[in-house]
């Protein structure tokens, strides 16, 4: 159960946000953090400390929106997060990739897909969300899922759970 000590309003997000900006100096971070703060101080509900936003002028957040601990976006090629939206802790959204093709070490070429979720949709705790999905208005994705594909109106979403017992260990003490 979380304690009202547990979260923040938005109106302290600045202090609770990291905000990665690399190559950018402590002030244009600052500048930017509060750009961003404003754009979505009266639209988020709860906004829990530990959530990491990269690239926050490529996100969109709507109105009534509740982001847990621990939340990661990465919003590098554009992140888009309807009305009505709840997201568990611990979950991950992506909208880029290193470029693989360039080849190895990877350098600072990004593959960059939006991401986008819809209004009313409720991610649950530990969800990753890969770049370039679309998930539609009103979907329920359950804990523990991997999105790597776009996900239509009114679904209700989950990994295969079954577990597969690849082999034995022997003779473990």
């Amino acid at each position: 159960m979380s304690t009202t000590t547990d979260y923040v309003s938005s109106v302290s997000l600045l202090s609770t946000v990291d905000f990665c900006y690399r190559g950018y100096t402590k002030l244009h971070r600052k500048l930017f953090m509060i750009k961003f703060i404003k754009k979505i101080i009266n639209h988020v509900k709860f906004f829990y400390k530990g959530v990491d936003i990269d690239s926050p002028k490529n996100v969109t957040i709507g109105e009534n929106v509740y982001i847990g601990k621990n939340v990661n976006i990465r919003g590098r090629g554009g992140v888009v997060i309807g009305d009505n939206v709840v997201i568990a802790f611990n979950t991950i959204i992506l909208s880029a990739n290193h470029n693989y093709k360039t080849g190895i070490p990877f350098g600072d070429d990004y593959i960059l897909k939006p991401t986008i979720i819809g209004k009313g949709c409720w991610i649950g705790a530990g969800v990753i969300i890969l770049p370039g999905v679309t998930i539609g208005d009103n979907v329920v994705v359950g804990a523990g899922t991997i999105v790597n594909q776009d996900i239509p109106d009114n679904a209700i979403i989950c990994n295969d759970t079954k577990i597969k017992i690849i082999k034995y260990r022997k003779n473990a003490q």
